[in-house]
């Protein structure tokens, strides 16, 4: 049956083939092995808890019997009890079916698994006792061949028939040409060397609904109509283009809703295709380097409901409109090495999707996006319900980045180059239940982050393997991380306190005293002190040395230029002509000789100390009133 895997750490959206597995739990009780013969008598020596009648080399539960790992101690298929169902008999060297009554004790079987037995022979009646015989598992027994093959086809009502890993080549024309026809619903030819594929093989299996032929070497494939498939797995081959879809316009798989194209070394997808029911389609790890204009729109793919082109070689351009389809609801981009910012990438290449749930976009090249370009690629996915950006180079969030996706419920950001997360920026997602930043860049968690309503809704949240500073700010976080275990589902141990080595989240203390004020609080106080005594400081020094700075600014500014100089002395605006600078002891001299001279006969006025300076100024002051 089909599933779907959405992986992660890295949460990868996925489709594959799958059969059901009946898991059983081996005992093998410690009795020697013997040599046992085939008998219609139950033994009586094993006994397990839920069926004292098992044969002592098996273990049965339920309708189960399994009868595995004895590796030659058991060459035949004992009386087991009548409720068993399913048998599984693998490991057991079981080289040969030998004749038709091999499963006389247990014709009762619906399943059987013979895988990895080294069966090299079938008797060609072996499964006629076998008449509700539906499912068969022969896988990893790669000594049969076509033609001991045929011999399942004698248990007429076989439905599910797996032949994975036989090392089987091209299948024979005629190998499912049966009268009656078979009514095989279920097949898997996985792991052979099929190399070429005619579908024509399987126009007789007219009730075959899934069918699988991957990692088998298949380089091409020959149309052939085949009206009931609904599963078709081609993955890990080596095709080069698509398999034919139509003939004369209608189509060859009219209820087709997967089909696996995985791993091959396609490069285009511009061949008509004719799949009118085709809802899963996986092309991932292919040769895909453009998606062009509507290459998976509405009228080539209608009912399109889940994408992958997951780890596709790096794809360089996208154009308008590349999934232009309003069924599609899953998409995977994931491990393409798409550099968003390229022009190459068309801002509206996400446009026309009004019913998109989930992006897979993580681990791409989301680095250096204008906010612009950003906000068209997925701006319009308002759909959108759950979003993995990781490992994207993301480099900040704001209210603004993801503010269109009011219906988000999950968003994984995980190994982003985030160092914060401003307050409030998911406080208006009234839906979203699930945050992932874990191995980010954050350090600081603060409470105003999350509001409380927020808080309330979150059902799942990691910031583990971030560099988390350890300090008052994050005692909140502290705090909500203990008392909400389901919450912070990852280990202890991945929250560690960055600036305490070997230290846990869990476990940092700290002195509340030290937390009373915040560390914005601490921070204006230091710098408002630091300026205050810087500021003093300055004013104390000027104060101190005010007038040596008045003088050497006088000095600095008075005269400068030549043309001051000139324009002073033809205004003769001075009180005074001469300046006279003298010791005590010069007096004498300066009263006696030098005024007389210099004012009585040249009749210039002087600045002397004794006569001119008044008395109580400061002397720089009278210098400077002299000299101005």
């Amino acid at each position: 049956m089909a599933a779907r895997l959405l992986c992660g750490v890295t949460l990868c959206l996925t489709i594959c083939v799958t059969t059901p597995v009946v898991r059983v739990a081996l005992q093998i009780d410690g009795h020697g092995t013997g040599h046992a013969q085939r008998s219609n008598q139950t033994s009586q020596a094993g006994v397990n808890s839920d069926n004292a009648s098992c044969f002592y080399l098996c273990t049965c539960k339920g309708s189960v019997a399994n009868c595995s790992y004895s590796y030659g101690g058991l060459t035949f298929v004992p009386a087991l009890p009548k409720k068993i169902k399913h048998l599984i008999f693998t490991f057991n060297n079981l080289t040969s079916i030998p004749d038709e009554s091999f499963f006389d004790n247990v014709t009762r079987l619906i399943t059987i698994d013979l895988q990895s037995n080294g069966l090299e022979y079938l008797h060609p009646q072996a499964f006629t006792h076998l008449t509700k015989l539906q499912k068969l598992r022969l896988d990893y027994n790669n000594g049969l061949n076509y033609s001991l093959l045929r011999a399942v086809f004698s248990a007429t009502n076989i439905k599910r028939l797996y032949m994975r890993g036989l090392d089987l080549g091209p299948i024979p024309d005629d190998f499912f040409h049966r009268t009656p026809p078979l009514r095989l619903m279920v097949i898997d030819f996985s792991e052979n060397r099929l190399q070429r594929v005619n579908f024509s093989v399987f126009a007789h299996l007219r009730y075959l609904t899934e069918l699988s032929l991957s990692s088998s070497e298949v380089t091409y494939t020959t149309p052939g109509s085949m009206p009931s498939l609904n599963r078709l797995d081609l993955s890990s081959n080596a095709l080069l283009r698509l398999p034919e879809s139509c003939r004369n316009g209608s189509s060859l798989f009219p209820r087709l809703n997967l089909l696996d194209l995985e791993e091959n070394s396609l490069s285009d997808f511009s061949s008509h295709i004719c799949l009118p029911t085709l809802g899963s389609l996986l092309v991932g790890k292919n040769r895909m380097s453009t998606i062009k204009t509507d290459t998976f729109g509405k009228d080539r793919f209608p009912a399109l409901v889940h994408l992958s082109l997951a780890s596709m070689e790096p794809i360089a351009t996208i154009q308008r409109f590349a999934f232009r389809n309003p069924s599609l609801q899953t998409m995977s981009l994931m491990y393409c090495t798409i550099a968003f910012s390229d022009v190459t990438i068309d801002p509206d290449s996400f446009a026309g999707l009004p019913n998109l749930k989930l992006l897979q976009v993580s681990h791409n090249l989301g680095s250096y996006i204008p906010d612009e370009k950003f906000s068209r690629l997925f701006g319009t996915l308002t759909s959108l319900e759950k979003l993995y950006m990781g490992s994207f180079g993301l480099q900040s969030v704001n209210r603004n980045t993801f503010s269109t996706l009011t219906r988000l419920q999950t968003l994984f950001l995980y190994r982003n180059k985030l160092t914060e997360i401003p307050d409030g920026t998911f406080d208006s997602f009234q839906n979203l239940t699930e945050l992932n930043f874990n191995d980010a860049q954050i350090q600081t968690i603060r409470e105003s982050t999350f509001s409380q309503a927020t808080r309330n809704r979150l059902q799942r949240v990691d910031f583990s393997g971030n560099p988390l500073l350890c300090d008052c700010d994050l005692l909140w976080f502290q705090d909500w991380f203990l008392t909400s275990p389901a919450l912070f589902q990852h280990s202890y141990r991945n929250y560690t306190c960055s600036n305490l080595p070997h230290t846990l989240l869990a476990s940092f203390t700290l002195n509340t005293q030290m937390c009373f004020l915040s560390r914005e609080t601490y921070q204006f106080i230091i710098a408002t002190v630091t300026i205050f005594i810087a500021l003093l400081s300055a004013v104390s020094a000027f104060y101190q040395w005010r007038w040596h700075i008045r003088l050497l600014l006088y000095e600095s500014f008075r005269g400068r230029g030549e043309f001051r100089r000139r324009l002073r002395l033809e205004t003769g605006s001075f009180d005074f002509d001469v300046f006279v600078s003298y010791t005590k002891n010069d007096l004498w001299w300066v009263r006696e000789h030098l005024m007389p001279e210099l004012e009585g006969r040249l009749g210039l006025k002087l600045c002397v100390h004794e006569r001119d300076f008044l008395p109580g100024n400061n002397i720089v002051d009278n210098i400077v009133d002299c000299v101005r």
